[in-house]
């Protein structure tokens, strides 16, 4: 069960649902996000795509993202199908950024701070690439190499929490300063 943790630990953002039905304007937050993080926007640099979903098909696009990675009869399974695993984790799942496909995927309804937490992903990936080091999980043998040795499954825990958590704080500073930041469309 502890290596069922880990695995949804690689997958998945947790973020609480603070509020809905917000509309968000995504260039205005993304702007402000770059210059919080010291980031110029490029315009070289493809955007993420966006895509909201229904919190059934936000479940069942984690469960193929890990089934890409792991295979679908992974072991590491232990006997369930990840759409089971995903479905039966505490935590609620309402958004996902995948930098392989470079796309946001948004429960309908969400909350404007998952929005922002996903676009902190995105910086952190594609301006900052603080993802490279998570980036070799794409591979199936590297993934069956970290999780068969307790001390690799520290290392990439370590660098996926460190992301997690700048990310978190950075959202709540991005709030504490932008308050009454007005929030128009959500042109997805």
């Amino acid at each position: 069960m502890k290596q069922i943790m880990i695995l949804i630990a690689f997958f998945i953002s947790f973020v609480p649902c603070l509020a809905s039905g917000q509309e968000v304007n995504i260039n205005k937050i993304l702007f402000r996000l770059a210059s919080k993080m010291n980031v110029t926007l490029d315009s070289k640099i493809p955007l993420p795509k966006m895509e909201v979903v229904t919190q059934k098909q936000m479940n069942q696009v984690v469960a193929e993202l890990m089934e890409n990675q792991l295979g679908k009869k992974s072991i590491y399974f232990q006997g369930y199908t990840a759409l089971e695993i995903v479905e039966n984790n505490v935590e609620i799942i309402e958004a996902r950024y995948d930098i392989v496909e470079n796309k946001i995927w948004f429960v309908e309804g969400c909350s404007v701070e998952v929005v922002v937490h996903e676009l902190v992903h995105y910086i952190q990936c594609c301006y900052q690439h603080k993802y490279l080091p998570l980036a070799a999980l794409q591979d199936q043998e590297v993934v069956e190499e970290i999780l068969a040795d307790p001390q690799k499954i520290e290392k990439v825990m370590a660098v996926e929490q460190a992301i997690e958590k700048e990310a978190e704080e950075i959202t709540r500073e991005f709030f504490k300063t932008d308050q009454k930041l007005q929030l128009k469309a959500f042109p997805i």
